[in-house]
Parts: C-alpha cells; sequence; structure tokens
C-alpha cells in the first residue's frame, strides 16, 4: 500500500484545500504541470501557480462552451426526471 501524506494546496488569500494522497502520483502530476508550463516547482518549498495568458483563457472559454453546449445537448436527449436533475438543479442554486 503507497504511503499516504497530507497535502495541503492553497488557493490564493489563505483558502485551501487538504486532502491525502500518495507521493509518487501526486509528485508525477506536478513535474507534469510544470512540463506543460502552469506551475512552478521551488524546491524544498513548494509550486507556485503561473499566470495564464489572455489566449490561453480564449482557448480555455472557447473549449468550456463547446463542452457545456454538448453537455445540455446530451442532457436534453435523454429527458431526464426531476429526481434525476436534483442534483443538478442543487449544484446550479449552490453557485
Amino acid at each position: 500500500m503507497a504511503k499516504r501524506d497530507n497535502v495541503r494546496v492553497l488557493l490564493g488569500r489563505g483558502a485551501g484545500i487538504v486532502a491525502r494522497a500518495a507521493r509518487t502520483p501526486l509528485r508525477e502530476a506536478l513535474v507534469r504541470l510544470q512540463d506543460e508550463g502552469l506551475i512552478e516547482l521551488i524546491p524544498r518549498h513548494g509550486m507556485r501557480v503561473l499566470p495564464v495568458s489572455a489566449n490561453d483563457m480564449k482557448e480555455i472559454y472557447e473549449i468550456l462552451a463547446a463542452l457545456e453546449s454538448y453537455a445540455a445537448e446530451q442532457v436534453a436527449r435523454r429527458k431526464p426526471g426531476r429526481l434525476e436533475l436534483k442534483p443538478l438543479i442543487s449544484a446550479i442554486r449552490d453557485m
């Protein structure tokens, strides 16, 4: 069984989450994010999320819009009942 440690992730101005994760998969994920230019790993200190360019944000929003449209279309085709939609309605209210 993999050793698990508490991992604390800070999300700006003191907000954050604590989770339990095995070291190796977490380290591999962070290296991959660094390779993709999304974070900077700072040895013995942690990591820093790098700024996202305006062009990257534009592409991200274009992809999100396409995915949201597709998801809405798929749900409409299935015609789910109110009970099945209840968790979705609750999530939307919580936004």
